[in-house]
């Protein structure tokens, strides 16, 4: 008889076999032809199933055969090793209770610091094999739900190693799982040793706007706002461009970089359009910004049909400066207007009515901002302040129209209740400023395309 029979399962998959089978030599062959090896379900082989493809099996003085890969274990629980001789094959052969190997990971685990949908990048990471002894290798993949499709990330990982670097803009397609295969010396398993479901960061910021507030043909201006992306855990940082198309070709930075939590970036009016179309954002989580931004076309147009705050605010303090005269105060009170009115043409000529008035607050229920919108000059608005540094006092209207020209009754600014300079804002966005103000008459801005834009009237 044959002895000393031995095998080690190289096929890493539960239930598959696959290596080679050796064994000892009788010390007397003269009556010994051949040897063949069988998978038995018990140490005698009942049931068995022949090892190779020949049925007579291999020649005396060869030692071992190879099971190939991904040999069913189904039921058996032995291998046998039968010798034969010119007239029989034995009864009685030597026999091995078979070991399956079964490599399993769990843990695989990615942070995805690419913020563009369908891209990948970061430290993908998986537990080690619970017995790496007969792993030499790692093998990691994209692939679909089934399996059917997949595509390997990388070369081979040397067991020992537990992390796998993707590089922005590593590509996962329309795969949906990370899937590992364990490699012995033999071959790759056929059945991934682990799976997880990919979660891959879309850090795109949603309903990305841009209001044109420049009235000039050709000149752009306003408020670039955005809603933050669904999942913000990644992103931290967003970056605001004109560019000649939606994939931001040609791009130019408009402002700075401003940090997760601000969602919007002002661009200044009287800014060329030139050859710009789109208004692009990016996004950027610790390791880059991402490839493919949130876009929106830019219109070149001032048209508003939503309700749009207008307000004129203190761009100085409302402490006087002294002029040498003892009646000039020298500490300032409330900002007080007596009557504001808002226009939607260039001439001053149709006043906006139906609209809703607004401010930073009021002094005494007498002087509420009501008052400053009566046709009454006996009345006036009081800020709430007193005196009012610069920009803490503001007043004005919500309306669905544009407006064109602004005009104001403040008190004189040598009485500490007026100011001289004030800012016209659209939706608390600086449209522009009108300094060297005296107070104590009718004064304003109006936009006048020809002059270059919003110019003070008196």
């Amino acid at each position: 008889s044959a002895s000393s029979t031995t095998f080690t399962d190289l096929d890493l998959d539960p239930s598959d076999l696959g290596g080679a089978v050796t064994w000892t030599e009788p010390a007397e062959t003269a009556q010994v032809t051949y040897y063949v090896v069988y998978l038995a379900t018990d140490a005698s082989g009942s049931d068995k199933s022949l090892v190779g493809s020949d049925v007579m099996g291999v020649f005396v003085g060869t030692t071992d055969i190879d099971i190939a890969v991904d040999t069913s274990l189904i039921s058996y629980s032995h291998l046998v090793v039968f010798t034969r001789s010119a007239f029989a094959e034995q009864t009685t052969p030597d026999a091995l209770t078979l070991a399956d190997t079964g490599i399993a990971i769990s843990g695989i685990d990615l942070v995805d610091l690419d913020l563009d949908l369908y891209d990948l990048a970061g430290s993908l990471t998986w537990d080690p094999a619970s017995d790496p002894t007969l792993v030499t290798h790692y093998a990691l993949y994209v692939s679909s739900a089934d399996g059917s499709s997949r595509t390997q990330l990388h070369s081979d990982v040397v067991v020992g190693t537990n992390a796998l670097t993707l590089f922005a803009d590593t590509s996962r397609g329309t795969n949906t799982h990370f899937t590992l295969y364990a490699r012995s010396s033999l071959a790759e398993q056929t059945t991934p040793a682990g799976y997880a479901l990919i979660a891959d960061a879309d850090g795109s910021v949603q309903d990305l706007t841009f209001g044109d507030r420049d009235f000039d043909e050709d000149e752009i201006g306003g408020t670039i706002h955005w809603e933050a992306p669904v999942d913000t855990s990644e992103v931290t940082h967003y970056a605001v461009y004109r560019a000649r198309d939606a994939l931001g070709t040609g791009y130019i930075q408009v402002g700075n970089v401003v940090s997760v939590g601000t969602n919007y970036v002002t661009l200044p009016v009287s800014t060329p359009l030139s050859t710009y179309t789109h208004m692009v954002v990016y996004t950027k989580s610790s390791l880059d910004f991402m490839t493919t931004p949130a876009a929106v076309v830019i219109a070149d147009t001032p048209v508003i049909t939503t309700t749009t705050r207008w307000t004129i605010m203190n761009a100085e303090a409302t402490t006087p400066r002294q002029d040498g005269r003892w009646s000039t105060p020298e500490q300032g009170s409330q900002w007080r207007i007596k009557e504001l009115e808002f226009y939607s043409d260039f001439d001053c000529t149709q006043r906006l009515v139906g609209s809703s008035t607004l401010s930073s607050g009021n002094t005494g229920k007498y002087h509420v901002p009501g008052m400053a919108f009566d046709d009454n000059l006996d009345t006036e608005w009081h800020a709430q302040c007193s005196p009012c540094a610069a920009e803490e006092a503001w007043l004005g209207v919500t309306v669905a129209s544009v407006v064109r020209c602004v005009r104001w009754l403040q008190a004189p600014v040598l009485s500490g209740s007026g100011v001289r300079s004030v800012i016209f804002n659209i939706g608390g966005v600086e449209l522009a400023k009108a300094p060297g103000l005296q107070g104590g008459r009718w004064e304003g801005l109006q936009y006048a395309a020809a002059a270059g834009g919003w110019q003070r009237i008196c």
